[in-house]
């Protein structure tokens, strides 16, 4: 009974992070601990997470609005990069696979964020 209760626990975690998007937010190109990240449910059918690190004018959101797309862009005051994602490929892509963006800032440096269906290893 105690295996498979844990068994059960175990695949209902696992099955709780395989609908969702984690993007972490980095200075330079990903490398290290992220200075941000978001998290976005790709459940949901509106989707608006936003994230800003004041200290280096940079903010990253994931935003869904009743569609089939998802955006995950990266903002700074004078650039930013965004990449418009199918809804239905994120939530059909294997776990812990991922895609990145970077943005060369005009003042600020480079800024770059990595995205990872269900848990990001960072």
């Amino acid at each position: 009974m105690k295996k498979l209760l844990a068994g059960i626990i175990l695949l209902t975690s696992m099955s709780s992070f395989a609908s969702t998007l984690e993007c972490g937010l980095f200075k330079g190109l990903a490398s290290g601990t992220p200075i941000k990240k978001a998290l976005a449910n790709l459940d949901d059918e509106n989707i608006y997470v936003y994230e800003t690190n004041q200290e280096e004018q940079v903010s990253l959101s994931i935003v869904s609005q009743k569609g089939n797309f998802v955006r995950v862009r990266i903002s700074q005051p004078e650039d930013y990069n965004e990449v418009i994602l199918d809804k239905g490929m994120l939530l059909s892509m294997e776990e812990r696979k991922s895609f990145g963006l970077v943005i060369n800032g005009a003042k600020e440096g480079k800024m770059s964020a990595v995205c990872y269906k269900g848990n990001a290893p960072f």
